[in-house]
Order: C-alpha cells, then structure tokens, then sequence
C-alpha cells in the first residue's frame, strides 16, 4: 500500500487499541465529515471536542488524533506526488467543458489546505482505497475528481483536539471528572499489556510523569505523535 512503512510486530494489546483509535476515527468523519454526505457547520471544534472526544480518556483522544496526522502525511505525499499534474497549465487535466470551473483549474498551492481538509473529512474507509492506488495516471483521475475547496463543513478533527479547542471547552461549556482528575494530580500508572487494554499505555504514563492529565492534540509535543 502507498506510503505504509514496513510492518511491525505490536502486541494484541496494542492492537486492540489501534482498532480502537481507527473505529474512533472513522466514526468522527461519519458525524462531522463527508463520508455520509456534506454537513454545514453545525458544530465548532471546541463544542465537537465537548460532544466527542469528551466521551474518551485522553490517552484514546491522542490515539485518534495521531491516526489524524498519519493520515495527513499521507496525503502530503500524494499532493506532492499529482500537484505538477493537476495544475492549470498541465495537459493531463484537460480543457474542462463550459464555463471553468474553480475546482477543475486546481490551484494548487493556493487551495492546498481547503484541498487537505475537504479529503480528510472523507474518513478511513476512501483513503485506504486511494492509498491502494498504484497507477499514478488512475491516481491523477482520482484527485482530479474528488478534490474540493468547499468550506461547508464541520470542523475538521485536527482543529476539534488543537489547544484553542481544549481551552475553548474548560471556559466555555465547563470543566469534567478528568479536567478534575488533572487539576488534582490524580496518579497514573501503567498496568500491563492486558487484553483488552485497561488504563494508558506506557508512554502516556512516562509522558505525563505517573499523573493524570487531561491534555492531548496539539499540547503533546509532535516528535512524540509522530
């Protein structure tokens, strides 16, 4: 598959909660994304980060999160890999028909972020197919097709676990059992490899010094999510 590092041996334990953090994950593009159809701003990221992700410890937030970046990253790569052929000016788009249409003259660097947002929110699901893709001219007809610049939609899942929308949520909807959890230095400890998965894992502990914090997203330092 394209962009997938070499497989790596991981625990049962640590299976089950990279199935968590994908069900996770699809299911918030299901709520807030395209993948059951176009959605028009009814929710913001703090009041989404509130409904959301306020039902998961902070270790599984983080964990959907992460997949959030990878699946990013991927597409970078694609973008990367089609801009040249999507442009205006390349004779692999060809003249669109009628009236020139916004999406079809793919500005590329301008709209790059729209572009971002607009295929993430499509879920799991389309992006494991785009990623089989191997033809790079079926890959270049694929992105022509589904790259959009619309703005009618809920906030994307980076911005529902970035620091405003945590900040957001503790002022403006008010604070939880775990925003309470941190403000005591509750302690947290690692409990084993255990099937299925009770407590945080190991790094989460190590990352958080044995106590309890209800921080994740953008306040987890990026060489750590990564």
């Amino acid at each position: 598959m394209r962009g997938v590092a070499q497989e790596t041996t991981l625990s049962r334990s640590e299976e089950v909660r990279i199935m968590r953090a994908l069900y996770h994950c699809e299911t918030y593009h299901h709520l807030f994304g395209r993948s059951r159809g176009p959605r028009c701003n009814a929710f913001r990221f703090h009041e989404i980060n509130h409904i959301f992700f306020s039902l998961f410890d902070p270790w599984e937030s983080e964990a959907v999160g992460c997949i959030d970046m990878f699946v990013r990253q991927r597409y970078d790569a694609i973008f990367d890999e089609v801009q040249a052929d999507l442009h205006h000016t390349s004779p692999r788009l060809g003249k669109p028909k009628g009236a020139t249409n916004r999406n079809q003259l793919l500005k590329f660097e301008a709209e790059r972020e729209d572009y971002m947002e607009n295929i993430v929110s499509r879920g799991l699901t389309f992006t494991v197919r785009l990623l089989a893709i191997d033809d790079h001219d079926t890959l270049v007809r694929r992105m022509k097709h589904y790259l959009k610049d619309e703005h009618n939609l809920d906030y994307p899942l980076k911005w529902s676990l970035d620091t405003l929308a945590q900040d957001d949520r503790r002022v403006m909807l008010g604070t939880n059992a775990r925003d309470e959890a941190e403000a005591r230095r509750d302690p947290i400890e690692f409990t084993g490899d255990t099937v299925p998965p009770a407590g945080p894992p190991l790094g989460w502990v190590l990352l958080w010094g044995g106590r309890y914090s209800n921080l994740c997203g953008e306040y987890v330092p990026r060489t750590v999510r990564q």
